[in-house]
């Protein structure tokens, strides 16, 4: 379609940067936002720009999703995308350092007197995880072993001084890996593309680093877009409470540099707006959800599977202790115990869940409650691929159980609401995700701690019971439905700017 062109935009529309570091082919779900926003927002008289990392420094990234993934290169390719390089300087010496300082243990271990760091290494052990299909083939295991991020590549079983050190580094990164590149070459990009607006999203916070000092030298507009909270709400989150006090009183303050001088704060969920003005009431927050893209799913479902039990798909990360499927699994097995006759009519299939279906910690969970027969595990897998296993499930799974995340949403809900299949999530009570479900009417959701819920809504699942999306709420997070809001807030930015008599 023929885009309108800046003469003719009226009060809306103009040219949006968007600072991140994920892009296509970065994969993981820090991607899709960025990307949807990309892909609709030229509907409503935006062209996009994008200010990324070069291709070849993406297993450079200090957060998150490091795995390559090529299912949205058509977008990338019909976007004009600046990648800019980054430095690592401060992840080899900390190899180093970190080297150094395990000589000792080594020796120690060496000769039997410390056998630690033996069962820490049993603990993430390349077993098969349990079940039919649970056993990763040799080249998932190194992708598995490739995605490890560098903070857990860091904080592996260090002591206080070394997580100070750890936390600092960070915090060095942050600053100083790709900002300085990003900014050169933007001064010059938002100028030449006469950029209207910047738009930074995180995490990694560093994006904001870039999009506030481009603001300041090039007069743009600056939305900071939060796909999860900015560094932790006090009260709720572990890695706050357990960080050293400096880094906890460095992060406060970017935090309110980066707040106070953002034209708009822009957050994925009501939870973190109503967290966030209410400590900076001078400051302008908006809400716009994730969403999905209609186009990922096909206008018929395929039919389903000729099995008769019933499958209840996960699909998606799990991380040790933040989100385990233990609480549901404990429940499944506490409802096979009183009716036995459920195990031949279900079976569960985690899908994508990496590096945690081979640890120690879940094989034998489901070896001790006895499930091993019902539960199949694969690990990552391309998200196209992803969203084809969400259409064809039965039942769709998912977990946000641990209270540190009850600001954070995560982004297969928007996809599992698109399949319009029913869903069973866990997630504590009154949490983002918690309340998001129970809003929209998306589904049956428990309280973690509460087994006898998650049992009924098992129960639910057997029996075909479950409550679907409406078409309402499913088209309500359609992802041309969230770009529209969200170029509603940018279109006001840019009509005060233009309008703006006061002098």
């Amino acid at each position: 379609m023929m885009h309108k062109t800046k003469e003719t935009l009226g009060a809306g529309g103009g040219n949006i940067l968007f600072v991140t570091y994920f892009f296509p082919p970065c994969g993981g779900s820090g991607v899709l936002r960025v990307v949807r926003f990309v892909k609709y927002l030229r509907r409503f008289g935006w062209t996009p720009f994008v200010l990324t990392v070069d291709e070849r420094d993406i297993e450079k990234l200090v957060y998150g999703a490091i795995t390559v993934d090529r299912s949205y290169m058509d977008i990338a390719a019909s976007t004009h995308v600046l990648r800019t390089r980054l430095v690592r300087p401060s992840y080899v010496v900390f190899s180093l350092l970190k080297g150094l300082v395990s000589i000792p243990s080594a020796v120690r271990r060496l000769f039997g007197g410390n056998s630690s760091g033996r069962s820490r290494r049993v603990e993430t052990g390349r077993a098969p995880a349990g079940g039919k299909g649970g056993a990763p083939a040799d080249a998932s295991r190194e992708e598995n072993r490739r995605k490890t991020d560098a903070k857990g590549y860091y904080s592996q079983g260090v002591g206080p001084v070394r997580k100070l050190l750890f936390e600092l580094i960070l915090i060095v990164d942050q600053i100083f890996e790709w900002t300085p590149f990003a900014v050169i070459s933007g001064i010059r990009f938002v100028r030449k593309c006469k950029i209207d607006v910047i738009c930074s999203s995180s995490p990694p916070w560093g994006v904001h680093i870039a999009a506030f000092v481009l603001k300041r030298l090039c007069g743009t507009k600056w939305v900071m877009d939060l796909r999860d909270p900015f560094y932790a709400i006090e009260m709720e989150s572990v890695k706050t409470k357990e960080s050293p006090r400096i880094v906890r009183m460095f992060y406060r303050f970017m935090e309110r540099i980066f707040m106070r001088n953002a034209d708009v704060v822009i957050c994925n969920c009501n939870e973190i707006k109503e967290y966030y003005r209410s400590k900076y009431r001078s400051s302008r927050f908006e809400v716009v959800t994730n969403g999905f893209d209609p186009d990922d799913f096909p206008a018929f479902k395929p039919e389903a599977c000729a099995e008769d039990r019933t499958e209840i798909c996960y699909i998606g990360e799990l991380y040790p202790k933040i989100r385990t499927p233990d609480a549901f699994l404990e429940a499944l097995a506490s409802l096979l115990k009183r009716e036995p006759a459920i195990a031949g009519a279900i079976s569960v299939r985690i899908l994508g869940a990496s590096a945690y279906l081979e640890s120690k910690a879940f094989r034998g969970l489901i070896k001790k409650l006895g499930i091993e027969a019902l539960v199949r595990c694969r690990p990552y897998v391309p998200h196209r691929e992803a969203i084809d296993a969400m259409i064809g499930a039965d039942v769709l799974l998912l977990l946000q159980p641990h209270r540190s995340t009850n600001y954070q949403v995560p982004a297969k809900l928007y996809e599992y609401i698109a399949t319009g299949n029913p869903m069973i999530a866990i997630a504590p009570k009154g949490s983002a995700t918690f309340n998001l479900i129970r809003r929209y009417k998306l589904g049956l959701v428990s309280d973690t701690a509460d087994r006898t819920s998650i049992e009924r809504s098992i129960r639910a699942a057997v029996e075909g019971t479950l409550p679907v999306p409406t078409m309402e709420s499913i088209a309500y997070f359609s992802s041309e439905a969230v770009a529209g809001r969200f170029a509603g807030i940018i279109d006001g930015l840019l009509e005060k700017q233009r309008y703006n008599t006061s002098g």
